[in-house]
């Protein structure tokens, strides 16, 4: 076997093993999973384990390091389009709709990201936009998502097309409970009975926050 193959056999188990560490995260959270759950979910041994990572820790870096930047990249050039701020509330609940669909890990990332890094419980009040406690990918100015979704609420209500029942950060608090909720309706069922998932309607979801629907 050559280099290059080892290499990509390496990373393969690698990702094998990181996955599993989603999966037991989002099952017992990252304090309540042990490394034995870890080998569990893996199917390895902790020989393996320790082969690739020292600890739990280190794993946690990496895991947060190695976030799909395919998906926050859509994201981060989404929120830099020129589109409505509805549109853009739109797009975003469409695209991680289609990638619950699509993808099996898409559900255990997205929720291991938003619960990791989105502090709903620090979000005090319509003035506290900083709600991200981020990798240095996304402090290096890529992506801060908690801000992204307060100027999207904040811009349409001052073009009229948000409502203005409620502050930023209670809009924020409810569409980021509502992903996490279809995250997680993902991750519950069982792998042959997802095709079956029924999600929000997006008109429905967009009512509650949009003028005139």
């Amino acid at each position: 076997m050559d280099q290059k193959k080892k290499n990509a056999k390496k990373e393969l188990k690698r990702q094998q093993i990181l996955d599993g560490a989603l999966k037991a995260f989002c099952e017992k959270g990252v304090d309540g999973s042990t490394v034995d759950d870890i080998c569990e979910k893996v199917g390895c041994s902790h020989g393996l384990f320790y082969h690739y990572y020292q600890n739990k820790d280190e794993l946690l870096d990496d895991l947060r390091n190695k976030w799909d930047f395919r998906y926050m990249d859509y994201i981060a050039d989404l929120f830099k389009t020129d589109l409505p701020p509805v549109q853009k509330l739109r797009e975003l609940i469409t695209y991680v709709y289609a990638n619950l669909k699509e993808d099996e890990m898409f559900s255990y990332r997205f929720y291991f990201f938003i619960t990791t890094s989105f502090k709903i419980n620090e979000l005090k009040d319509s003035n506290q936009e900083s709600c991200l406690e981020t990798p240095d990918d996304f402090e290096n100015g890529e992506l801060e998502l908690g801000p992204a979704i307060y100027n999207i609420f904040e811009q349409g209500k001052q073009d009229g097309t948000i409502k203005t029942d409620y502050s930023s950060v209670e809009y924020i608090y409810a569409i980021i409970d509502m992903l996490i909720g279809a995250a997680m309706s993902y991750i519950l069922t069982p792998k042959n009975e997802r095709h079956k998932t029924i999600l929000p309607n997006v008109d429905l979801v967009m009512s509650f926050f949009v003028r005139g629907m």
